[in-house]
């Protein structure tokens, strides 16, 4: 299932407790500063221009793993569950572009997946071959099949 990107580091605020109790708008409505104060990894996000963490290609940086799977007060539970909604998110955002995309043999496929109605193996299956069709390949194209293709092995 896709969800709406609420926060840098994938932490799911439609989901929060502090979102009510704290009136909490979360990092990306609060610049960075939610109700706790001033957050490093969101202010790392937004100085280097992307949405979410997800979008780095440093992902999970060191920040993010520590926010994420050592704070044992504030940390996920499970551990890294923050880190793999930013990964959901940003394979989210690849699909969306080829559903979008004049890449015809990926996009009804990519778009059935965001609609919930196809399964990963399904995607999968679909990118491992428009990646190697003949014609069709563009370093654009290839680099966005292996990155959701990453995203969907992990």
């Amino acid at each position: 299932m896709m969800t709406s990107i609420t926060s840098r580091c994938g932490l799911r605020c439609d989901v929060c407790s502090f979102r009510e109790s704290c009136n909490c708008g979360g990092c990306i409505a609060t610049a960075g500063v939610p109700f706790h104060g001033e957050c490093i990894v969101a202010k790392c996000c937004q100085s280097r221009g992307y949405l979410h963490c997800g979008e780095c290609p440093e992902l999970p940086c060191r920040q993010l793993y520590a926010y994420s799977c050592e704070d044992k007060e504030h940390g996920d539970n499970p551990p890294g569950a923050r880190i793999e909604q930013c990964r959901r998110w940003a394979l989210q955002g690849i699909l969306r572009k080829f559903a979008q995309s004049d890449w015809k043999s990926i996009a009804a496929p990519a778009q059935a997946y965001l609609d919930g109605q196809s399964s990963p193996e399904t995607l999968i299956k679909a990118l491992s071959q428009a990646d190697h069709e003949d014609g069709f390949c563009s370093s654009e194209f290839d680099a966005l099949c292996r990155k959701a293709l990453g995203f969907l092995k992990k």
